[in-house]
């Protein structure tokens, strides 16, 4: 689900001719940034007495001081002000012959003439050190970074001899020396403020020879890439992929991941004011905080259950080996085996039943007992009916497959980062074994740009700040759940969300008073149960939205004012009293075109009398990937009435939408009071849902205290889409309790009402159904008197279809590692071809082991595949 952009704006990136020297067969650039104008920017500095001894040239012409600079960019964590240093900022143009600003060239030629005034007085300087005085040589020496990745290193040349045209591009240099660099060590006295160190990989150069030297002459030939690859290191895309970051006060925690086992990952943060270029892999290691891949995990899912007479799918795979129920008692033991088989990648668990030989359709391939609950199986494969196998009525077969799963990894910077300040992060990877390394376009490419939480005056307010832990809504309260940062008296006060924050007095005169210690949460219900027994609070309407708000003092005074008031507003959906219609089949749909104008007449049938609303939405674009909450039908689309239970509504829609789709919903007529009075168990009722790539959102309702259990089923999509079978209560339950990925468990205690669910990790493009289960809290001993049945999970059973291409959708399969050419596709208003704005999102088909040499021989559970002397 990774979004991988196609090109960018405003700038140069590609791929350019091999670098000299043999270093790599291809080079990605980063854009030169030049300003309207063409011009272009650089910091250097020169160790000599005299700074005006020294000359700057781009292709002869010579540079001038940027004084418009007040901080340097220097891609340091802090900020460098110019007046505390040595450091030049220079600026340049980049022209064509014309005058007009162009990008650089490999013709082009940086050049300087530095001088050495200091050697004049004594070959050497003094210096103090911990041990003393000592005498070290007088080097003069320069360093120097460009925006567009230049920098000075042992790939200039430099000579202390003056040639005419020395500092033009046609200048033959190639009988110039090669530059030295010089050590830190060489010279103490330079940058006492390591200010040369924090971002930059620059080293200081200066010509072959003596110290003696009182000025040299260098120049580089521009090349595209990053100066500082070291020979041997291969640029290799997408090393690792950067998920997100976190962000407090003074620490930032970025998540990454990557499926290699073993590779370095860095990452280094820059000031917003400080950046003078995206920094190249070298320094991300240089100065940024690395960790080392720990690789994909091994994860288990529960695929499918199976109740049913005759089950498809794998069943008639090959066993590695069997197990017996005196081996094997629960499924994490018949996991444990498959762990430690070297080919085992899935098993067959019979939680109820066992495996009956003498039932296989055709003859197993091998022949255990009756008494086998275990079947450990290699990776899995689709089968024709003949592989199929009964399954006795009163059996349970639990199949289970081992997954691995990139996992992410977080990366800690702990630098010098400051409260309420704005900072860019930049990752690489790199593996010393296999001498890779991240490309430098997709180190820019991982930016990313935030702001710390806080600022230099927090805590230092006049009054208890709040924080807010979380909330829930039923139909008589909103809970919320608070704290303060001193002690203090809280008032919350919940009202209709008109989006107006309430007065002081308001909140004061109506809302709910609670007076609170230091930082241990409360529950706070509003309107409290006392303002309700006297009636001085009126009850919340059903399916209205409300806005809560609080106020706080304290005894010495303090009050919090207009703006924090505010900034405690939180809001809130009551539960509608309408029960959804369980079942709306469209027997019939017609759609007419008049005057531009498309009218679809549709007939429902419902399974129980009531209202069905229905809307016409684009079926294209972003909208179309958005499913309509039920109040937002009830309330924009057409209304057709179901006078009986398996009766026919009738409704036409019109829209000048010619690509459109429909969407409808229902609610029984004559629903009042409790949405699920008749049932003895906690019945839980799916209010919204919504999907993102890789998460699915469920609001639930929950009518009286209890535990619930919700899971997710991911749909079979190849060779075609197959629904799994809804779970019996009792195996969705254990699955649960077992910590299946996809479950989750909320125990209710001491009220019902709506709750805010989140599935993560899930496949971007696929279709998954959700089941909820509810029971009432258990009594001694762990059994509950009441628990929903099977008519009951089935009844909350929901579809969801995450984001992302799906594979009936218009998608092209590429072989990974061989060239892809994007043909046909459009962009975003379907009219155009792909351009700049538009993005592709790439999604990976695992093949896990799902290839193996045949040797010469066929393999006979190939139902009819040849075997072929060249794979691919």
């Amino acid at each position: 689900g990774k979004r991988v952009e196609i090109s960018g704006t405003g700038a140069t990136s590609g791929t350019a001719p091999a670098m000299r020297g043999g270093m790599w067969a291809t080079v990605a650039t980063i854009a030169v940034a030049q300003d309207a104008a063409g011009i272009a920017r650089a910091i250097l500095e020169v160790d000599d007495t005299d700074p005006t001894n020294f000359e700057f040239y781009f292709n002869g012409v010579p540079t001038e001081l940027d004084d418009t600079v007040e901080i340097l960019r220097m891609n340091s964590i802090r900020e460098i002000n110019l007046q505390s240093t040595r450091i030049q900022p220079r600026k340049y143009q980049v022209l064509d012959e014309e005058g007009v600003p162009r990008a650089m060239r490999e013709d082009d030629v940086f050049a300087f003439r530095a001088g050495n005034v200091k050697v004049s007085d004594s070959p050497t300087v003094s210096f103090s050190t911990p041990f003393g005085m000592r005498e070290y040589p007088a080097w003069g020496g320069v360093i120097a970074a460009w925006e567009d990745g230049t920098m000075t290193n042992h790939k200039w040349r430099c000579t202390a001899n003056q040639e005419p045209g020395w500092s033009f591009a046609f200048h033959d240099d190639r009988h110039w020396p090669l530059a030295v660099e010089q050590d830190v060590s060489c010279c103490p006295w330079r940058d006492p403020d390591k200010l040369w160190q924090e971002g930059l990989n620059a080293k200081w150069i200066w010509a072959k020879g003596s110290p003696l030297t009182t000025a040299v002459y260098c120049r580089f030939r521009w090349t595209p890439g990053p100066m500082d690859a070291e020979d041997g290191w291969v640029p290799v895309n997408s090393l690792l992929s950067v998920i997100g970051i976190t962000v407090s006060t003074s620490t930032i925690n970025v998540e990454v991941s990557t499926p290699r086992t073993g590779l370095e990952m860095a990452c280094m943060g820059i000031g917003a004011k400080n950046e003078l270029r995206p920094p190249t892999p070298g320094e991300v290691f240089q100065n940024g905080a690395t960790i080392v891949s720990s690789g994909p995990e091994v994860q288990w899912n529960l695929y499918n259950t199976d109740t049913t007479r005759r089950f498809p799918d794998d069943r008639g795979m090959e066993a590695l080996a069997w197990y017996n129920r005196s081996e094997i008692v629960v499924w994490e033991q018949c996991r444990d085996r498959c762990d430690e088989h070297p080919d085992c990648a899935m098993i067959d668990y019979w939680a109820r039943g066992t495996f009956r030989a003498a039932d296989w359709i055709g003859g197993p391939p091998e022949d255990p007992t009756d008494a086998e609950v275990c079947k450990l199986m290699g990776p899995p494969k689709v089968y024709t009916e003949t592989a199929k196998w009964p399954v006795e009525a009163d059996d349970e077969v639990l199949n289970y497959r081992a997954d691995e799963v990139t996992t992410s990894q977080l990366v800690p910077f702990t630098g010098l980062v400051f409260p309420g300040a704005q900072y860019s992060f930049f990752c690489g990877a790199r593996d010393e074994n296999e001498g890779i390394i991240s490309r430098w376009q997709d180190v820019e490419d991982s930016r990313m740009r935030i702001t710390t939480l806080g600022c230099f005056n927090c805590g230092i307010t006049p009054y208890p700040q709040m924080k807010f832990h979380g909330g829930w809504a039923d139909r008589t309260h909103i809970g919320l759940i608070v704290s303060l940062d001193r002690k203090g008296r809280l008032y919350c006060y919940a009202a209709s969300d008109t989006g107006l924050t309430p007065e002081t007095t308001t909140l004061k005169t109506l809302g709910v008073l609670t007076n609170m210690d230091r930082g241990t949460p409360v529950n706070i219900l509003v309107p409290s149960e006392e303002q309700r027994a006297s009636g001085f609070a009126l009850p919340l309407e059903a399916g209205a939205a409300y806005a809560t708000y609080c106020f706080t003092e304290d005894d010495e005074g303090g009050t919090a004012d207009e703006e924090a008031i505010a900034a405690t507003r939180r809001t809130f959906l009551t539960p509608s009293l309408t029960v959804p219609i369980a079942t709306m089949t469209v027997v019939q749909s017609e759609p007419s075109l008049l005057d531009g104008s498309v009218t679809v007449t549709t007939d429902i049938i419902v399974s129980s009398k009531g209202t069905v609303y229905c809307d016409l939405r684009p079926a294209t674009g972003p909208e179309s990937f958005d499913t309509p909450i039920p109040a937002a039908l009830r309330t924009v689309g057409a209304r057709a009435e179901a006078l009986q239970a398996e009766g026919l509504a009738r409704i036409e829609i019109s829209t000048e939408v010619q690509d459109s789709a429909s969407w409808c919903t229902g609610e029984e007529a004559d629903a009042q009071g409790e949405v699920s009075a008749e049932y003895p168990w906690p019945h839980v009722t799916v209010m919204d849902t919504s999907t993102t790539y890789s998460t699915a959102d469920m609001l639930i309702y929950v009518d009286k205290p209890g535990w619930v259990y919700c899971i997710m089923y991911l749909w079979v999509d190849s060779p075609v889409y197959l629904r799994p079978a809804t779970p019996l209560p009792d195996v969705l339950r254990t699955v649960c309790e077992h910590g299946e990925p996809l479950c989750i468990k909320i125990e209710q205690k001491n009220f019902g009402g709506s709750l805010q669910l989140q599935f993560t990790n899930l496949k971007p493009g696929s279709l998954y159904d959700s089941y909820c289960y509810g029971e009432d809290i258990p009594l001694t001993g762990g059994v509950s008197r009441f628990r929903m049945n099977f008519e009951a999970v089935h009844s909350t059973q929901t579809t969801f279809a995450t984001r992302g291409p799906k594979p009936d959708d218009f998608t092209l399969e590429c072989l990974a590692g061989a060239p892809c050419q994007l043909q046909g596709f459009r962009g975003s208003n379907r009219s155009e071809e792909l351009s700049a704005r538009d993005s592709v999102l790439v999604r990976e088909k695992p093949c896990k082991n799902r290839c193996r040499a045949c040797a010469g021989r066929s393999d006979e559970w190939g139902k009819g595949a040849r075997c072929s002397a060249v794979s691919r």
